[in-house]
């Protein structure tokens, strides 16, 4: 190859390489700007979007907090209600727990107090035997457990300061029997009983505690029993 040849083999190459590479500048810088030019503008949509959605979404986020808050609010005031209402509940039914807790407690004092005024002894008195078993019967049957029944011809009672009874339900005792009986026990107390209406009216033989019925004779015997200290 001659040097002419040669030469023009060496310029030939090199306006090559400067053409290609002139070419890869002319095509590589678009592309680049083209990327960046990209990036800017969905950069500026973002920002576009963000100041046409972002009072909305703002809005709707304080819309979802207010109704969570109001409706925590719902429920923790009708929670706070539930409790209320609970503990009020629990209050009356404590108050009324007491309340029976301490009217059984008096309901049980007071039969047991009765029952210990019923425990006492006193005489019952009947115009016959027959008298004297129903009667006896009868008052046991309502707790008072210690009755002594006499026929009405033994009138002779040990001197005591004991209640006597005189059951005269039909009117058949004898009246002088009633007053001797008075008459010879000053320090015993006296309770009449009749169902016929009759009362008893004696100035030499006086007695203030009677009943003329059967409910009647259990509560006033009771009190008769209550109101003075009989022996048992």
């Amino acid at each position: 190859m001659s040097k002419f040849e040669k030469s023009f083999f060496i310029v030939t190459c090199c306006l090559f390489l400067f053409v290609s590479f002139g070419f890869q500048d002319s095509i590589s810088q678009p592309e680049v700007l083209n990327k960046q030019e990209f990036r800017d503008e969905a950069i500026r949509d973002f920002a576009s979007d963000i100041r046409l959605w972002g009072p909305i979404l703002v809005a709707l986020l304080a819309a979802v907090i207010a109704a969570i808050y109001t409706f925590y609010m719902q429920i923790w005031g009708i929670a706070k209600v539930v409790r209320t209402k609970l503990k009020d509940a629990e209050s009356k039914a404590i108050i009324k727990q007491q309340i029976d807790s301490y009217f059984s407690e008096k309901k049980m004092a007071e039969a047991t107090q009765i029952s210990k005024i019923r425990a006492k002894k006193f005489y019952v008195i009947s115009p016959n035997t027959a008298s004297n078993k129903w009667i006896d019967i009868y008052l046991k049957k309502e707790g008072f457990v210690n009755v002594v029944t006499v026929k009405s011809e033994l009138t002779e009672i040990p001197a005591t300061n004991e209640l006597v009874v005189f059951n005269n339900e039909k009117g058949d005792l004898k009246e002088e029997i009633i007053v001797k009986t008075v008459q010879e026990n000053p320090n015993a107390e006296f309770f009449y009983f009749n169902m016929t209406g009759k009362g008893w009216r004696s100035e030499s033989a006086p007695i203030q505690k009677f009943a003329n019925n059967f409910d009647t004779l259990t509560s006033h015997l009771t009190n008769a029993l209550k109101n003075k200290n009989y022996g048992f």
